[in-house]
């Protein structure tokens, strides 16, 4: 004997449902936007050059000398013409010892003596001026000036766009119960 059997099937209700998202647009220009940078204040101030200039040394060398160096260089011209003097002196006094040598020293001396040198005619270097630059003092004073802003913030637009959604039935349940197999009488 066949035990009857029952037999369910069951589906479930299923929801459909179409979403369509929302959305947000945002718009904003960008700020207006002005600078302007007012030039720096700028003083410069500056005394003369000074320039000192010694012609000394140039006039010096070209004879025109002060009453020191005149006076030192004349008492030393004057010492090295008392040594070729003295010299001088000697060689002729020294001829003057040896008169059995043949020639007549004493013509000789007077001969040398009474003629006068030469001159001589040289070329020198003559030193130029000296010059002293004294540099002037520079003072520079620089302000600078702050920039100029000005802006305008331009606010932001919004567009706010709704989502919806939509919700329906795909399928409905169902309860379906069935039995199989020999009928059983339950009753009594």
């Amino acid at each position: 004997m066949r035990i009857p059997q029952i037999q369910i099937r069951q589906q479930y209700a299923k929801i459909k449902m179409d979403i369509k998202d929302a959305s947000v647009e945002i718009e904003q220009s960008q700020a207006d936007l002005e600078i302007k940078q007012p030039r720096g204040k700028l003083e410069i101030k500056q005394e003369n050059v000074k320039v000192e200039i010694d012609n000394y040394p140039l006039w010096h060398d070209l004879g025109f000398k002060n009453i020191a160096d005149f006076a030192a260089d004349n008492a030393k011209r004057g010492k090295e013409e008392v040594m070729k003097a003295i010299g001088r002196y000697v060689s002729q006094g020294n001829r003057f010892m040896r008169i059995e040598d043949k020639g007549d020293p004493i013509i000789d001396t007077s001969v040398e003596n009474a003629t006068p040198k030469e001159g001589e005619l040289t070329i020198k270097y003559i030193r130029g001026p000296k010059f002293n630059v004294i540099p002037p003092k520079l003072d520079i004073k620089y302000t600078p000036q702050k920039p100029i802003i000005n802006s305008k913030i331009n606010p932001p637009q919004y567009k706010f766009n709704r989502g919806e959604v939509k919700v329906s039935m795909a399928q409905y349940n169902n309860i379906e119960i069935s039995l199989k197999g020999d009928q059983v009488d339950i009753s009594g």
